[in-house]
């Protein structure tokens, strides 16, 4: 007899007696013991429901071995790229970037450049990227003179750990880890683990963000839509925990349940149809309809901003093109966490299908030149309006800069490379309305090498892109 058949026959002989009990003068203390019964036999159903997300039955036996992954080799740089690279990633690298303003912004800048040196091998790239986390890790666990320790568990400060957790898995696929600051491992560990199961869920909607998966996995329903939008918050420590149970089973470092269970969170994700849906041209949509009443896609049923504009929201609205980039790299954290090549598989397939879905619908060439819609459904509407600023948003193609940060490059698909390429020979760009890439709505004091108004100029955009063509 299983467990919860067990529960069941339990359950229902207390109620039996219960009923007979009623009968009796003692009456009043059946009715609680009634309720007490009730309330033990909910709980232990919801329980039962959860442990149930994270049971996993392969149909096949045969195990993925992540010691026999395998990094791209990019083709090398030429002298005048080397120049490029030196004279914005190198100058970079030598900033102190876990700062309020420069954390959100290095993440997202530093991700390919740091693939590339990883990925190319180059020793002295690398050994930039050492000293920069040896430089950080120092400050933080000693004076601490920005006061990272105090910074709030939001979507920056978790995207700087993805940053961090993505190069110690650089670092332990190839052979780097002795180079890395002792402690480093423990001190992320610690911290993703409280992000993610010490910190309130997106919208206070759950305790955290580990229950705020499992809830929503298993379809529960919130005041709003959108409280079940897995976004950035929820899968940057789950992409994080990922990357560290990478760097634990290459290091012999403990494979924690918390590390176990971020797989099995990821993989049943992306294998949940009611999550994924498949597109006609190859490709997958996460989460259709689910921000339709965030107030973010309020005005998204409109084509353009008009002077008269009024909210018109979507039904079937899906993700901006700009925030679901992240998912191009947190696919590859989630594959190679995984333990059967069966998961490792579908991981796979959902890569081939995100760039199916960039390449057939997001991607559009404008005069020759390659753009991105607003949604990731190949469709254009406005979004953020006002955010920032009265009578501001994006329309049309203005999410197109987001396609110069290259996180789409790590789908590794050939079409995608020949987009970078494309967007390649438009420079030199400057800043300005007229170029296409300009990001006009972000507001904030940001770093020359991160504010569009000088990144054109300093050669950080140009940059990047280049390593995306590699």
């Amino acid at each position: 007899m299983s467990k919860r058949n067990k529960i069941v026959l339990c359950v229902l002989f207390s109620l039996l007696c219960i009923g007979i009990l009623a009968l009796t003068p003692f009456r009043p203390v059946t009715t609680k013991v009634y309720h007490c019964v009730c309330r033990l036999y909910s709980e232990m159903t919801k329980k039962q429901a959860v442990n149930e997300v994270y049971t996993y039955k392969p149909t096949s036996s045969e195990k993925y071995d992540v010691a026999r992954e395998q990094l791209p080799e990019p083709a090398p740089l030429s002298e005048g790229e080397q120049a490029l690279y030196k004279s914005t990633v190198s100058v970079l690298l030598q900033e102190d970037l876990w700062t309020e303003r420069d954390m959100y912004d290095a993440a997202h800048y530093l991700m390919v450049p740091m693939h590339y040196a990883f990925d190319s091998g180059d020793s002295e790239k690398i050994a930039q990227f050492h000293q920069f986390f040896v430089r950080f890790y120092q400050d933080i666990t000693g004076s601490d003179i920005y006061d990272f320790s105090e910074q709030t568990p939001d979507v920056n400060l978790m995207q700087f750990y993805y940053f961090c957790c993505e190069y110690l898995r650089l670092c332990a696929l190839t052979g780097e880890l002795s180079t890395t600051p002792d402690g480093l491992y423990n001190y992320l560990y610690r911290q993703v683990e409280y992000l993610y199961t010490g910190v309130p869920g997106n919208w206070n909607s759950e305790k955290n963000y580990m229950t705020r998966a499992e809830q929503i996995l298993l379809h529960k329903e919130y005041p709003y839509s959108y409280y079940s939008a897995l976004a950035d918050p929820d899968l940057f420590p789950l992409a994080s925990l990922c990357d560290l149970r990478v760097v634990a089973k290459l290091s012999g470092q403990e494979d924690t349940p918390l590390l176990k269970k971020a797989a099995s969170l990821a993989y049943r994700i992306f294998t949940d149809t009611t999550l994924i849906t498949e597109t006609a041209q190859g490709g997958y949509l996460f989460q259709v309809g689910v921000w339709k009443d965030h107030s973010d896609y309020a005005y998204s049923g409109n084509t353009e901003i008009t002077p008269n504009i009024q909210p018109l929201m979507r039904e079937d609205i899906v993700s901006d093109s700009s925030h679901f980039m992240r998912q191009a790299l947190c696919l590859t954290s989630f594959q190679q966490a995984q333990d059967y090549q069966e998961q490792y598989d579908l991981f796979q397939t959902r890569r081939e299908q995100l760039a199916n879905q960039l390449v057939n619908y997001v991607i559009n060439y404008m005069d020759g030149i390659p753009l991105a819609t607003t949604f990731m459904d190949g469709t254009c509407g406005v979004y953020r309006y006002s955010y920032n600023s009265g009578g501001i948003g994006h329309q049309g193609y203005s999410l197109s800069g987001t396609l110069l940060l290259g996180w789409w490059s790590f789908l590794d698909d050939a079409r995608i490379t020949q987009v970078y390429e494309d967007i390649l020979t438009q420079f030199p760009m400057s800043a300005g309305m007229d170029n296409p890439y300009f990001d006009y709505a972000t507001t904030r004091e940001q770093n020359p090498f991160f504010d569009m108004d000088t990144a054109f100029d300093n050669g950080m955009m140009e940059c990047i892109v280049m390593l995306s063509t590699k």
